[in-house]
This record gives C-alpha cells, structure tokens and sequence, in this order.
C-alpha cells in the first residue's frame, strides 16, 4: 500500500500506463517534474493546510494570519509563474505535475482567481477533462469544512 500521493503518482505512472505523463529521463524536464510533484505536497499544501485550520480558530489565529497569508501568496505566485504559454507546468501537454499541482492551484483559482488568472485557467482546463468530470462524479462534491 502507497500512502503518500507523490509516490502514488510515480508508481501510477511507471507501472500503470502513464509515461505519457512523465518527461524522459535523463532531461532538465524530468527533474523539473519530479521537482514540482513533490512541491505540490512538500511545500504548497503545508499553508494550505495551515490556513484551513487557523480558519477553524477565529480570532486565535490572528497572530500568524499574516505570516500564512504571505506564504499563501508566495506559493501561489510561484506557480502562477511556472505555468508555459500551454497551460501546464511542463511542456505543452498534460504531465502528472499538472494532476499534483491542480488541487492548489484550485485553492489558489478560489482564493483570488483575479489575482492569479492563469492558475485560474489552468484549473478551468482541468476541469474540462473527462476524466475530471469522471472522477468528480464518483467522488460528489468537495466536503466544506
């Protein structure tokens, strides 16, 4: 059994059909996506998480609300900057970088799409594909804390 959604992927890709997924190895755009698969947990869901549970803290939060909002802000303007002129994170189609950075850059898209409009485009894109519509039927909607 795989725990961890990064590895989950990898192992998807390698063994289940998804190199088309996957950059060449051996390439700078290999390294760039193993790079931003692990961001999308490592690094960008940690004030995404933060923020839902200082949420859950009202006025007891205030005093590091500023400091998840500025990382917020940075990890999302990092990504809305390392999206191509296709859309994705990685050359001109779709790679699983895409599918691990979409549930933040849907954070990012909810959280202020003007401020981050091609975030906000990508994530229209995704979810356009069939299989996201496919997979958000059988799933129903996002739970609401």
């Amino acid at each position: 059994m795989i725990q961890e959604s990064g590895a989950i992927v990898e192992y998807l890709c390698e063994h289940h059909g998804g190199e088309a997924l996957v950059p060449a190895r051996g390439t700078d755009d290999h390294v760039r996506h193993l790079e931003l698969i692990h961001f999308a947990e490592g690094s960008a869901m940690t004030p995404v998480l933060l923020n839902i549970y200082l949420g859950r803290l009202g006025d007891a939060a205030a005093a590091v609300r500023p400091r998840i909002d500025e990382q917020l802000d940075a990890h999302f303007a990092y990504l809305e900057g390392e999206l191509t002129g296709a859309g994705h994170f990685i050359g001109d189609s779709l790679s699983a970088a895409d599918i691990m950075l979409s549930f933040p850059a849907e954070v990012a898209a909810m959280s202020g799409a003007a401020r981050y409009p091609k975030l906000a485009a990508f994530v229209t894109a995704m979810h356009a594909r069939p299989a996201w519509q496919a997979a958000r039927e059988k799933g129903g909607a996002y739970f609401v804390f």
